[in-house]
């Protein structure tokens, strides 16, 4: 007999429900459709309101439909990129990245205004080490990134040794 599984949220994960029901309930579906689900598969597990994992999802169809559009929209916005044309060999970069206001409300800016403001810079930069961290934790474990993980290392330094990263 299999070991049972613990499972918990990742860190700032919206919590409908403790991270027990959740994983054991998408565990469930999963073997009701073999080794393999598509997240279609969960939504129409989740319909009836008895079911676990119903308090997980809109179900009022106009607020579901407004959040699907601004979740669209954080997508479209997240995949533009831009080249400088006075260097075209230059890797694209997101034209936009997410920051948080005065008021504390997200917004999206261009990498160039964020990188010019020192407390949107360091918002930047913390963002893109949680994002480093976040990819070491999902990868460690699947292959060998011990060389990828030290650049990533060696650029978080660099990056906290910037003399604009001090400023702030």
């Amino acid at each position: 007999m299999a070991t049972p599984l613990t499972y918990a949220w990742q860190p700032g994960a919206r919590k409908a429900m403790p991270a027990q029901i959740a994983g054991e309930e998408i565990s469930r579906i999963r073997s009701l459709h073999g080794k393999m689900f598509k997240p279609a598969d969960v939504v129409q597990a989740s319909v009836a309101e008895d079911a676990p994992l119903h308090p997980a999802f809109e179900w009022n169809d106009d607020k579901a439909a407004a959040a699907h559009r601004i979740s669209q929209a954080r997508h479209l916005i997240g995949c533009i990129t831009v080249v400088d044309q006075t260097q075209p060999e230059q890797t694209p970069i997101r034209a936009f990245v997410s920051v948080t206001d005065d008021e504390g409300e997200h917004q999206y800016t261009t990498v160039a205004y964020a990188m010019s403001q020192p407390t949107l810079r360091e918002q930047v930069l913390r963002a893109a080490e949680r994002d480093m961290q976040a990819f070491e934790r999902k990868y460690h474990r699947f292959m060998n990134l011990a060389e990828v993980m030290s650049s990533f290392r060696v650029a978080q330094v660099r990056a906290a040794e910037l003399p604009e990263a001090r400023a702030s």
